[in-house]
């Protein structure tokens, strides 16, 4: 009980220091298979019902995805669903758009982590982009953790934006990757040479892809304007 209190404690603190807000998602490690994420399931819903893990607000999946049919942990996510979790899961990292499609069909995922397969099939990002269902891309982690591209200026996300999907910028895991969101911003934004205007796109649709509810994203999203109309250069168009 202590390691939870300590954790929740420390999440506080830094709310409280920061301004920013913070709630979890609950992830599957797939490497162990289906029966093991549903264990994890079950135990994070025993959890919620009793009370507990309140800011546990999602279940996730991630790891190795060769040779893993998401399709193994259906039950898992439905489980989830039923109590109300939101659900997201790593797709098309490292397999094809195919991995996406099952994932979207058997998890019910409202959200796909990565995704970088998408525009391998037409059909399928279309019919994402018109569902406007968020992907949070990771270029820099692409790099340095799944070793997807040899440089920043290979990444998809900017095609990715340009066929119409709600992608946006995330850093994945900064502790492996010593990265910041500024520093995940300027990178991909020098590399992939986006204007500061798009930039602000970039993060207007973040807020549009969070799991807030309608209030507090119209909320975010004007405090957004304001905050970047304070910073905006004077000729957008220069990449920043």
């Amino acid at each position: 009980m202590r390691h939870r209190t300590a954790l929740s404690e420390g999440i506080e603190r830094a709310e409280m220091e920061t301004g920013a807000r913070c709630m979890l998602i609950c992830d599957i490690d797939r490497a162990y298979g289906g029966a093991a994420g549903l264990g994890l399931a079950e135990r994070l819903v025993d959890l919620r019902r009793g009370g507990e893990a309140e800011r546990v607000i999602g279940l996730g999946m991630d790891s190795v995805e060769r040779g893993v049919d998401p399709r193994d942990f259906a039950e898992a996510f439905r489980l989830a669903s039923s109590a109300g979790l939101r659900l997201t899961s790593h797709a098309g990292e490292d397999t094809g758009p195919d991995n996406i499609a099952t994932a979207l069909d058997a998890l019910g995922i409202e959200r796909i982590d990565h995704g970088l397969a998408i525009l391998d099939d037409e059909a399928l990002t279309r019919r994402v982009a018109d569902a406007r269902i968020p992907l949070n891309v990771c270029p820099n982690s692409n790099i340095v953790i799944a070793n997807k591209y040899e440089r920043l200026e290979e990444h998809p996300f900017r095609r990715m934006r340009q066929a119409g999907l709600l992608a946006t910028l995330n850093t994945d895991d900064p502790a492996m990757t010593d990265l910041d969101l500024g520093k995940e911003y300027r990178t991909v934004a020098r590399a992939l040479e986006m204007p500061w205007s798009e930039m602000e796109e970039v993060a207007l649709e973040g807020v549009e892809a969070t799991w807030l509810d309608d209030a507090e994203k119209r909320s975010l999203h004007a405090q957004f304007e304001r905050e970047l109309a304070g910073i905006r250069p004077f000729d957008p168009s220069l990449v920043v």
